[in-house]
Order: C-alpha cells, then sequence, then structure tokens
C-alpha cells in the first residue's frame, strides 16, 4: 500500500481510459465513473497534470481538489489516470490555528475566482464570484503579490497572494490578508514580512508534497 506514506492525500486512485477507477485506496470508490469530470479529460488531452477546481466526492461529502496525472507507457500509449485527492482544509491548516491577528483572513478561490474556502469561515461569501473586486482581478491576474485591497467583507486589508496548481496552471490562489491597521505599527510590519515569507514556504512545500506524491504513484505504477 502506498497511501501511508502521503498522508496529505485524501484517496489515490487509479482511473482507466474510460473513466471507471479500477483500483484506489479507499475500496468504496472502486467502480465510480469520472468520464465527465473536466480534469480527467483535461490530463488525457493535454497529457500532462490537471488539476479541478472545488469539487464535493461522489462517494463522500468531502470538499476537496483533484489532482490527475495520465499514465503512459515507453510507447507513449495512455492507459489512464493516476488520482490524488487533497481535502481543501490541507492547503490551509497552516492558517487555521488562530496565530494571525484580529480580523485577518485566508482565502482561497479557484482559477475563475470563484472563493471556494474561507477562515473564518463566511457562508453568505463562500461560493461568490466578483470579478469587479480589485482582490479578486489582482489574485487572477499574477502568480503571486501584495496588496491593499477591500476584500469580498468589504474591509479594506493588506493581502499576500500566490497561485499553485498542476503545471503550466493557476489552479488554486491563496491569499493572506491582515488589517491595514494592524500592520501600521512596526513590529507588525516584521510580523508581515515574515507572513509572506511563510505563504511563499507554505506554497512551496504543498508544491513539492505534489511532485513527490506524483514521482511516488508514477514509480510504483512502473514497478508493477
Amino acid at each position: 500500500a502506498i497511501k501511508p506514506n502521503f498522508p496529505q492525500f485524501l484517496h489515490m486512485a487509479f482511473a482507466d481510459m474510460q473513466g471507471r477507477i479500477t483500483c484506489a485506496s479507499s475500496p468504496r470508490i472502486v467502480g465510480i465513473n469520472i468520464s465527465d469530470r473536466a480534469y480527467f479529460r483535461e490530463a488525457l488531452a493535454e497529457r500532462r497534470l490537471a488539476v479541478s477546481g472545488l469539487i464535493v466526492g461522489r462517494a463522500s461529502s468531502a470538499s476537496q481538489i483533484v489532482y490527475a496525472l495520465p499514465v503512459e507507457d515507453a510507447g507513449n500509449t495512455l492507459h489512464g489516470v493516476v488520482l490524488l485527492s487533497l481535502q481543501i482544509s490541507e492547503l490551509v491548516r497552516p492558517f487555521s490555528d488562530g496565530s494571525l491577528p484580529d480580523n485577518s483572513v485566508t482565502l482561497l478561490f479557484d482559477r475563475g475566482g470563484q472563493l471556494i474556502y474561507r477562515i473564518p469561515d463566511a457562508p453568505a461569501l463562500t461560493g461568490v464570484t466578483n470579478l469587479s473586486n480589485p482582490l479578486v482581478q489582482a489574485v487572477l491576474a499574477a502568480r503571486s503579490g501584495t496588496l491593499l485591497a477591500g476584500g469580498l467583507d468589504g474591509v479594506e486589508r493588506v493581502y499576500a497572494f500566490a497561485a499553485t496548481g498542476g503545471v503550466n496552471q493557476d489552479a488554486l490562489h491563496l491569499a493572506i490578508g491582515i488589517p491595514q491597521e494592524t500592520l501600521r505599527a512596526a513590529l507588525l510590519r516584521k510580523y508581515w514580512q515574515s507572513l509572506v515569507i511563510a505563504l511563499g514556504t507554505l506554497l512551496a512545500a504543498l508544491a513539492l508534497a505534489i511532485a513527490g506524491a506524483e514521482i511516488g504513484v508514477m514509480r510504483t505504477l512502473r514497478a508493477l
């Protein structure tokens, strides 16, 4: 079993060319057909890693993101797709321990600008897409950066943001916002600099985790 080596993933599975899951770390998802899922079709069509937006699993109610990696042999013949599903909470877990200043927010947007996760939780905002919002525009326009802007809740904060996702994709966008007045103190300005570094470290660690999982899964498949 290879799943224990990658605890950050909710499920690990393989789907054949018709989209049927033929083996998985969780027996309850074996037999499910995902041929209608955009990430599955994209992985096969583009022959590269594809990343879903926020989805709800068909065998569970868990909100997750799926990484789909096509599998091909030495003759470049496709045989299916390796699936790695990551719970949304894993992406933002380092910022959910209450260590940020009061009235700070952690936001996760999909590639279309929809807010798919927020700490603290705000049901009225989760699921909202507001492409006219300056923060959303900035997040979608660049892979990383900082800016002072009003968020979806109308509160002005200083944000650090960065994108993470599959190869040649900006599938997900993480933003951390701290109230401007909090940052006026010199000590907290230093804290903000540390936060920006921490955000970059988080995204790098996530990318390494995904890359490590891809390499580990592919090596295991080739050894079968």
